[in-house]
């Protein structure tokens, strides 16, 4: 019987495609004129069980299409080729599909399973949210001569939403580019509300699945709104132009209004929350988690053996924009940096090291803040050596111009090599040879003291400084060479034994 069904609806997505309608972007772009390797339709069950997908090549078919995602094949329920109006099984197994009985110009159709991860206790009872490249199985070798890109169009039942972070097409279609291949993405299906605002430059488009009370709906989106003008303030204006926001609301007992975050750029920029639907709606509106995750957009993807960069440059402007907005004070924005940097004071291996086992051992706080102390102390010494003219918000601007949030993975000396010949100092990368490489000691090790120890002088030092963003303005700064009588260079190199 399932198979029948599965025929049926086979035949149904290609004899009449177009009778659900597709889930049509609100702004569509020039298409390429060169045609899409694959088109890809998506037609989602109505109860959500499984989606069956049909996709066409445009000229010869790859040997195989594979799944890039882990266990996906697990998902994969059944699988065929279409011709003459009829279905042919296609074998498949932990290498993908075989695709040698399928003509040029061929179809193929295969329906996935629609499953979700259980988030921090996420309500999922009438949407699925799941990574994209589950759906789209890829070619194992793309013909050179195919086009770079392919397309998917997605079919919905009446009454249906979905949210996708990809470039929308003039046909109603979505944009499927190698940035998807290169990195994760989500999609959400189902029955929920969607948002739509404007902010510095960015449509946000925020997809509130059911179970949240009125009243914190209309926190959090005026939270996302404020979240998305503080993270503007380091470039000038949000760092991507189209965001896509995915909202669950969770049932955990725990006292944190955010309880999960994750940023993802296959295709486009979208951050995943897991709200905590009792939360106080005054915590709500203070929370950290949505300014760090949009701050992940500042910077190419690091490779995650490197998470202290990436992490770290998160958990510092997690902070410090949330001063310059005025939902924390200068002092208390200090004040949580130099607790953080006790994480690092106390490490007992290098930051490096802990970030290459994170995935095992879980520190994420060491992490985390280690990374945080390094971006603040990173700041103070490029205004230090150029009199104010130069910051880190300057740095990462031009960084952003250079690279944008979708390039190729990177280690973190790659990105600290760029980001000083950017500075005109080898700022970072001296800085990280003795704090993040090695464990802080000597003259490195006096400074981080001296921030945890005296925080309120270390804040009438620099508090008023790393917090205000411009840097247009000459300052004098006191920064840590000068305090210590010793070039930095000198300090990450000397060090006394511990």
């Amino acid at each position: 019987m399932r198979t029948s069904l599965f025929l049926v609806s086979m035949l149904a997505m290609a004899c009449h495609g177009q009778s659900l309608a597709p889930q049509s972007p609100r702004e569509s772009t020039s298409e390429k004129p060169d045609t899409p390797y694959l088109k890809y339709q998506a037609r989602i069950d109505p109860d959500l069980h499984y989606v069956d997908v049909r996709a066409c090549f445009d000229g010869q078919p790859p040997q195989r299409l594979v799944a890039l995602a882990k266990d996906v094949d697990d998902q994969l329920l059944q699988a065929a080729v279409l011709s003459g109006g009829g279905q042919s099984p296609i074998p498949w197994d932990a290498n993908g599909m075989d695709l040698s009985g399928v003509p040029n110009n061929g179809c193929v159709m295969y329906r996935m399973e629609l499953t979700t991860q259980p988030y921090f206790g996420a309500q999922f009872s009438q949407a699925r949210v799941a990574d994209i490249v589950g759906w789209l199985w890829r070619p194992s070798k793309r013909p050179p001569s195919a086009a770079q890109y392919d397309a998917l169009t997605l079919a919905l039942p009446k009454g249906m939403q979905a949210s996708l972070p990809w470039t929308p097409l003039a046909n109603g279609s979505y944009r499927v580019d190698r940035t998807t291949l290169r990195f994760r993405g989500r999609v959400a299906v189902g029955y929920f509300n969607q948002v739509r605002f404007e902010r510095a430059g960015c449509e946000v488009h925020i997809a509130l699945l059911r179970g949240f009370e009125r009243s914190l709906e209309k926190v959090l989106v005026a939270h996302l709104q404020d979240a998305v003008e503080a993270a503007a303030s380091v470039l000038g204006e949000f760092p991507v132009n189209r965001l896509q926001i995915i909202a669950v609301p969770s049932d955990a007992q725990d006292d944190a209004p955010v309880l999960f975050g994750h940023t993802t750029r296959g295709g486009g920029a979208g951050v995943l929350l897991v709200v905590n639907e009792h939360a106080d709606l005054d915590a709500l509106a203070h929370d950290w988690t949505a300014i760090h995750e949009f701050s992940h957009l500042l910077l190419p993807f690091v490779t995650r053996t490197d998470a202290w960069l990436s992490e770290g440059m998160a958990t510092y402007y997690q902070e410090v924009l949330r001063a310059r907005s005025g939902l924390l004070s200068e002092a208390e924005a200090l004040n949580r940096l130099a607790q953080g940097a006790t994480r690092l004071q106390k490490c007992p291996v290098p930051l490096l090291t802990k970030s290459q086992e994170m995935s095992v051992t879980h520190d994420y706080l060491a992490v985390y803040w280690g990374g945080a102390t390094f971006a603040l102390l990173g700041d103070i010494e490029l205004r230090r050596r150029s009199q104010g003219r130069v910051t880190l918000d300057s740095v990462l601007r031009t960084l952003h111009t250079q690279l944008g949030f979708q390039a190729p993975p990177s280690s973190a000396r790659k990105l600290l090599a760029a980001m000083d010949r950017i500075a005109g100092h080898p700022v970072f990368s001296e800085l990280a040879a003795g704090l993040i490489y090695e464990r802080p000691s000597g003259s490195l090790r006096a400074e981080l003291d001296k921030l945890i120890d005296t925080p309120a002088t270390f804040n009438a030092d620099f508090g008023h400084i790393v917090v205000r963003g411009s840097d247009s303005e000459e300052q004098t700064v006191p920064g840590i060479s000068e305090r210590l009588g010793q070039p930095l260079h000198m300090m990450a190199r000397h060090q006394s034994r511990p």
